[in-house]
C-alpha cells in the first residue's frame, strides 16, 4: 500500500475512535445509572419513614441563628408526602406551638423543590451523564432542566450499583443564595433499609449589603416500612404525642 493512502486511513481510524470514544462513555455512565435506577426502586418502593434529625446554623454580620430540630418524614416510591416536627430549638430555647406549626408548614412546602435525582428513573431522563476519568463507578450528572429541584454533580455507587454519595450544585439557587453544595451520603440503615444517612447543606447568599452562609447536617436514622401513608402518619404521631 502506498505510504500517501496507509497515512490516509491511519487518520480517518484515528479520527473515527475519537468520535467514538465519547459516545461509548457516554452509553457506559448511561448504562451505569440505568443499573443503579433498577436498583434504587427496589430500595424505595412502597411507603417509608424515618427519623431526620437536623442541625442549623445561619451566619452573618451582627446576626447567627442556630435550629435544631428533630423530624419524621414521610416518603411513598421514594418521594416525600409529609414531613412531621417532633421537636424545634431555636437560639437554644424550645419553640412555641406557633412556631412549630409555621416550621412543618414550611418543612411540607419544600418538597416541591426536593431534589430529582439522576438515579430515579422518572428523572433520568432530565441528565446528560458521563463517567469520571479513573473511577469506574463513579458518574458526573448534568441537569437538562435549570429549576431548583435538578443539579450537576456527581453521584458514586458501590458493587452493587447501589448509590453511595452524591455531590452536586443546584442548577438554580434557592432565593437570596449565590452559590452552594448539596452532600448526601446514603448506607445500610435499620430493618434492612438502605437510604440517606447524612444530608450535608452549605450555602452562601446575601440580602442586600448584608452577606451570609447557610450550613445545615442532617442525620438520618430509625427507617421503617409501613402498609399506607396514613398508617406511617397515625404512627409516627403517637410517638411525638408519647415524648415527655
Amino acid at each position: 500500500m502506498p505510504k500517501t493512502r496507509a497515512w490516509k486511513l491511519a487518520a480517518v481510524v484515528l479520527w473515527a475512535v475519537a468520535q467514538a470514544t465519547p459516545a461509548r462513555a457516554q452509553g457506559s455512565a448511561l448504562d451505569l445509572m440505568r443499573a443503579a435506577s433498577e436498583v434504587y426502586t427496589q430500595q424505595v418502593h412502597g411507603v417509608v419513614s424515618y427519623r431526620a434529625i437536623a442541625d442549623q446554623e445561619i451566619s452573618a454580620p451582627l446576626y447567627q441563628r442556630k435550629v435544631h430540630s428533630v423530624s419524621y418524614i414521610v416518603s411513598k416510591d421514594g418521594k416525600p408526602v409529609r414531613s412531621l416536627l417532633a421537636r424545634l430549638i431555636i437560639n437554644g430555647k424550645e419553640a412555641s406551638r406557633q412556631e412549630m406549626k409555621d416550621e412543618e408548614e414550611r418543612n411540607n412546602q419544600g418538597f416541591q423543590s426536593a431534589f430529582k435525582p439522576p438515579y430515579d428513573p422518572r428523572y433520568t431522563e432530565d441528565y446528560s451523564f458521563e463517567l469520571e476519568p479513573g473511577s469506574p463507578h463513579t458518574v458526573r450528572f448534568k441537569a437538562r432542566k435549570v429549576d431548583s429541584n435538578h443539579g450537576n454533580g456527581t453521584v458514586q455507587f458501590d458493587g452493587e450499583n447501589r448509590v453511595v454519595e452524591v455531590r452536586y450544585v443546584p442548577a438554580a439557587m434557592p432565593d437570596h443564595a449565590n452559590s452552594g453544595t448539596v452532600t448526601i451520603q446514603k448506607g445500610e440503615t435499620s430493618a434492612g433499609l438502605y437510604g440517606t444517612r447524612l444530608l450535608h447543606l452549605n450555602f452562601q447568599g446575601s440580602m442586600g449589603f448584608i452577606h451570609g452562609n447557610l450550613v445545615m447536617d442532617q442525620h438520618c436514622e430509625r427507617y421503617q416500612r409501613f402498609p399506607s401513608v396514613e398508617d406511617a402518619i397515625a404512627a409516627r404521631n403517637n410517638e411525638i404525642a408519647s415524648r415527655p
